[in-house]
């Protein structure tokens, strides 16, 4: 087992998420952390789930390595949040409330983390990890967790509007989706297979690297996604408001 920053990451997302929805819910005396509580408590359930799958050898037995796992595998932590999400109005209510409600520099703040995709790029440089995904995935997800310290400065001396939070959320999101499932994928058996190097994108699924593409990028992705909605339904609302 290599030492990985990935478990640390997913712990600071985790208390990052129950500490702002603490800190809106309160504000505006509202239920729904309990929600929030349930869904963390989920992702961390399927993060020992994914460990123990990647430490029993699964994720690198022949039959799931020619299973596309990199075209599903990331949508699986997806699956508990809209879950929830769909089920109750209380919890998509609280999540609204969240956003609206955190200062703007936490929602851009959190992103920052994503410059520990560097640990990446060192483990490629070792050689115990694949060059093409270090490359092609880490480094503009390295990027994008720079670009967050400049949105930082930004929303500090209040040049950040709601249009340019909105396109900085989606960019969040291009810049992982559909390009690193894809790029993931050419480096496995199917009709995907383009990518031939030393070492191969297998130790993509390897523990802990695994945790990455299973949980802590898709939580980051859904940061943006969640955010980016919200967005457009704010400036949705005046328009409706108008038309009434």
């Amino acid at each position: 087992m290599k030492f990985s920053l990935i478990p640390v990451l997913f712990l600071l997302q985790m208390l990052g998420i129950l500490y702002a929805a603490r800190y809106a819910l309160n504000r505006q005396d509202m239920k729904g952390y309990g929600w929030f509580l349930a869904i963390t408590l989920m992702l961390a359930l399927w993060g020992l789930i994914s460990s123990w799958l990647a430490l029993s050898g699964v994720y690198l037995s022949p039959g799931f390595l020619a299973a596309y796992p990199t075209l599903w595998l990331p949508f699986i932590p997806l699956v508990p949040v809209i879950a929830v999400l769909a089920i109750s109005a209380t919890a998509r209510r609280a999540l609204q409330v969240v956003i609206d409600t955190v200062p703007v520099g936490w929602l851009i703040g959190i992103h920052a983390l994503r410059i520990l995709a560097l640990g990446t790029m060192i483990k490629a440089w070792r050689g115990e990890f694949s060059l093409s995904f270090a490359l092609w995935v880490g480094v503009p997800d390295l990027l994008y967790g720079l670009s967050a310290l400049w949105m930082l400065r930004l929303a500090a001396q209040n040049r950040l509007s709601d249009r340019g939070l909105l396109i900085w959320n989606l960019l969040g999101v291009l810049v992982i989706l559909p390009g690193a499932p894809l790029i993931g994928q050419m480096g496995l058996p199917g009709i995907f297979h383009m990518i031939e190097e030393t070492p191969s994108m297998i130790t993509l699924y390897e523990f802990p690297m695994v945790l990455a593409p299973s949980l802590v990028v898709p939580v980051f992705v859904m940061m943006n996604l969640f955010t980016a909605i919200r967005l457009i339904e704010r400036r949705r609302q005046p328009l409706a408001e108008v038309g009434r």
